[in-house]
């Protein structure tokens, strides 16, 4: 969409996802790509009160600077929390944190004042007074045109004109002025890029309401909503040649909103160590402590020894190169708490094995020098990136990790990151049934739509995954004769191919957590998730490459449920038959489990229990 708007000659685009800041940092990057210049908001879903059933609607909030950014992160953080039954966050909550926002009213879709005038005109003064006392001249009523206005539309529109002409009375503003009159902005509501990605656009309202989308016999679907793809600015401008200060007012909201997402260095927050003490001489002597703990039990030579404390020397020297000290330190407090409070923790796994001070501080409990394993795999002055252990923790104890990394840094600065779900060839093909409803044929029956999902063809480059399903027509004939079976065949995968790949819907990850040095508002936006963890949690609106792009620091909180079976086990054994079992201590050279492995027997254990395994054991 930005390649095509720069080609049209557009300067500023603004992004204002409903209710979600998602794409604000790709967005910035592209942009600036493509030599546009990023404006970033939200559409925020507000309620004219806290009470259920209170009139909701959207605005538009766009940050000026990055205070701006910032309070916009709170918000949609504010807003997210589940305590305001009305289904949006009241205007009266918005009152402490609208420094560096700006305002617009809401006039598109679902808009917030033309909710307000159709439902309650008798709250319209009220409304217009509140948001002009928080937002002062940051407010601009908004005019929202995708096409020309239809009757109720127009009468919609004289209503925010004469809210702009002052008809609610003057008010004294957040800077101490008295304001009467606002100004108006034009703004076209953009869903899609080109008029190609109409029919996917109202396939996807269709699903998300339930609702069902009627197909014409020319294979245009039957819809009321206004066109939604990107304007040249000739024709944007057309739509508001009546209303040249609504035009005007684009520009000079685009020069007030001077902020990006930018990209950052990966920062820590700092570890808690004892006074006198750097980060580097804490790593140290946790390290040396550690180090002389375990090598106590083995009851080396001191000339064996000494090459382990030559590689933990080497270690530390490239860790604090690097500037890594806080992240070891970190990783293993929160792995030596849970390990006090009984919770299970895997061995460790990949590349961060091969480090000694790892070892030495309990984060892994694999001897690097025993089994020959490189410390450069893990880190290497020549490949500067982020480590990364890859943590296991006990299934049904994981949230209490999570729960003590916010307790330990503020639950302020602690989140989870957000994954997003998109919309696979064979869920498309059920959606698309679901919804899709033709002149002549009708719906497609559900039989025909099992049929056509049961043989799409797997993609030979990316198993498990199947074909898209546009390929898969053009390339397998079983598919295609089945899709061809009947005449919906070829309709339903057709739309259903239009929606196929499209984000469907958000979750938080199930392992990767954030820790930041400040407030994650001020970095990045979350929304608090009442569903994670055992009492919430907040959740990052980036994705893994967007939180590390702004620069956080992910940790891998794995949750393994053969820890747990083990776990389990073990204390079953102790109590009924008064035997304790170390897991550290059972032999790594035991005859009988290599004779078992090597006869494919390998279910239940971890990385060997799939079917390939057992068939190459």
């Amino acid at each position: 969409m930005l390649g095509l708007a720069a080609n049209m000659g557009v300067l500023a685009v603004a992004i204002t996802d409903r209710d979600s800041m998602h794409g604000a940092f790709d967005f910035s990057l592209a942009a600036k790509d493509c030599k546009i210049q990023p404006i970033i908001g939200i559409q925020l879903t507000v309620s004219l009160s806290p009470k259920p059933g209170s009139i909701t609607g959207n605005i538009i909030l766009l940050a000026c600077s990055e205070q701006g950014y910032s309070n916009l992160n709170g918000l949609h953080l504010r807003a997210s929390r589940s305590e305001f039954s009305s289904g949006g966050l009241p205007i009266e909550q918005l009152g402490d944190a609208v420094d560096g926002i700006i305002c617009l009213t809401g006039g598109g879709l679902d808009g917030f004042l033309p909710a307000i005038a159709k439902r309650s005109p008798g709250d319209l003064n009220y409304v217009t007074h509140q948001l002009l006392r928080l937002f002062g001249d940051r407010l601009y009523v908004e005019i929202s045109r995708n096409s020309a206005p239809d009757t109720e539309k127009a009468k919609v529109e004289d209503t925010l004109l004469q809210i702009a002409d002052g008809v609610a009375g003057s008010v004294k503003c957040c800077d101490g002025v008295e304001r009467r009159q606002i100004p108006i902005v034009g703004t076209v509501d953009v869903w899609h890029a080109t008029p190609d990605g109409r029919d996917a656009w109202v396939m996807l309202r269709a699903i998300s309401s339930s609702d069902r989308v009627r197909m014409r016999n020319d294979g245009n679907l039957v819809s009321d909503l206004p066109p939604s793809h990107l304007l040249s600015p000739n024709a944007a401008s057309d739509l508001f040649s009546d209303l040249p200060e609504a035009v005007a007012n684009t520009l000079s909201i685009a020069q007030r909103c001077a902020f990006a997402v930018q990209k950052d260095k990966p920062t820590l927050p700092a570890f808690p160590v004892p006074e006198g003490e750097t980060e580097e001489d804490h790593l140290r002597n946790q390290s040396v402590g550690g180090l002389q703990d375990r090598l106590g039990r083995l009851g080396l030579s001191k000339e064996e020894e000494g090459k382990y404390y030559s590689r933990l020397d080497y270690e530390l020297s490239i860790i604090n190169k690097m500037g890594f000290p806080g992240y070891f330190l970190i990783v293993a407090d929160f792995i030596q708490w849970a390990r006090s409070q009984d919770i299970p923790v895997g061995p460790g796994r990949g590349s961060g094995a091969g480090s000694i001070v790892a070892w030495a501080l309990t984060i892994t409990d694999i001897n690097p020098l025993e089994f020959g394993l490189l410390f450069e795999r893990f880190l290497n002055p020549e490949r500067v990136s982020m480590p990364d252990f890859d943590i296991d923790f006990c299934q049904d104890r994981r949230e209490e990790v999570r729960s003590y990394i916010a307790q330990r840094y503020g639950e302020e600065r602690v989140g989870m990151i957000t994954t997003y779900g998109k919309i696979k060839g064979r869920t498309a093909l059920q959606d698309a049934q679901r919804v899709l409803f033709h002149e002549t044929f009708g719906q497609a029956a559900f039989g025909l739509m099992k049929s056509i999902k049961d043989v799409l063809p797997l993609d030979p480059n990316k198993k498990p995954e199947s074909m898209r399903l546009l390929d898969a027509y053009n390339a397998d004939s079983t598919f295609r004769e089945k899709v061809n079976s009947d005449p919906m065949g070829p309709i339903l995968c057709r739309m259903a191919g239009k929606i196929e790949g499209l984000v469907r819907n958000r979750g938080a990850h199930a392992a990767g957590a954030v820790i930041g040095n400040k407030a994650l508002t001020e970095i990045t936006p979350v929304q608090f998730d009442s569903g994670s963890g055992q009492n919430g949690f907040l959740v990052c609106d980036y994705n893994m490459k967007g939180v590390e792009g702004v620069g956080l620091v992910k940790f891998d909180l794995l949750g393994l449920v053969t820890l747990t079976i083990i776990h389990r086990a073990i204390t079953y054994i102790d109590k009924m038959h008064g035997v304790k079992i170390d897991v550290q201590a059972i032999p790594r050279d035991d005859k009988g489990v290599f004779e078992m492995l090597s006869q494919g027997h390998s279910s239940a254990v971890f990385q060997f229990e799939g079917g390939g395994c057992g068939i190459a054991l």
